[in-house]
């Protein structure tokens, strides 16, 4: 127990540094003045903000491919639909705003190589923010992961806009993009292919790491929770 005491400590503190973070953040945030962007949602709260930036690395049957050169028709692998056919494959530019602020679903988060596991992705992984990987069982926008290390936005300083990517199947599903398993684009009439977990704005987080916090002493972590904490381990923080 005294080996791991410091350990517990600066776990503890560094969730309740992020927890006072999420707090000042939030108060900040209802302040007049902050820029906003609008989106489009699907329904379901996976809009068009989930997709690949130009030159992702997709899966193919025949191997790697940027996501740029998929077309309709094309053959993926996919976790639970074996060999499926592209219905969909779309691309679009996202602008900044008047204030100079991407989107919010579409800020780009940089997954570094093996952020998620060994050689997972086997190498940066560009992607939306609301963009959801699939872990342990679940699919999480990396939004929710986002640690500033290994998981972060990438404001791409001295752009003005960015070029995205999605396929859609006739089911929702999961791809292999870079070596991490990714959602593909939902539409409002498909059902999800497995549970979704996230983050639902600075309350949700900020109970989060207070959970975190006290989790050496008494763990009421949730499942979500555990993911992110074990991503951050990883990562050395």
């Amino acid at each position: 127990m005294p080996d791991d005491l410091p350990k517990s400590v600066g776990f503890s503190r560094r969730h309740l540094l992020k927890a006072v973070g999420v707090a000042v953040g939030a108060l900040s945030a209802s302040l007049p003045g902050r820029a906003s962007a609008q989106s489009q949602d699907d329904g379901h709260g996976w809009g068009w903000g989930h997709c690949f930036l130009r030159g992702t690395l997709i899966r193919g049957v025949d191997g790697y491919r940027p996501i740029e050169t998929l077309a309709v028709g094309d053959l993926l692998p996919t976790r639970f639909s074996g060999i499926a056919a592209i219905r969909k494959a779309i691309r679009y530019t996202v602008c900044r705003d008047d204030a100079g602020s991407w989107p919010e679903e579409c800020r780009l988060v940089c997954i570094s190589a093996g952020a998620l596991g060994d050689n997972i992705p086997a190498r940066d992984l560009f992607v939306t923010n609301a963009h959801a990987v699939f872990l342990d069982g679940v699919l999480v926008p990396v939004g929710s992961l986002v640690n500033g290390k290994t998981i972060s936005f990438d404001e791409r300083t001295g752009l003005a806009a960015l070029e995205y990517f999605y396929v859609a199947f006739d089911s929702h599903d999961v791809i292999d993009a870079e070596g991490a398993f990714c959602e593909s684009h939902r539409d409002a009439a498909m059902q999800a292919c497995a549970p979704g977990l996230a983050f639902n704005g600075g309350r949700s987080q900020l109970s989060s790491h207070l959970r975190s916090a006290i989790a050496p002493l008494i763990d009421r972590r949730r499942p979500l929770d555990r993911i992110r904490d074990g991503l951050e381990a990883r990562a050395g923080l």
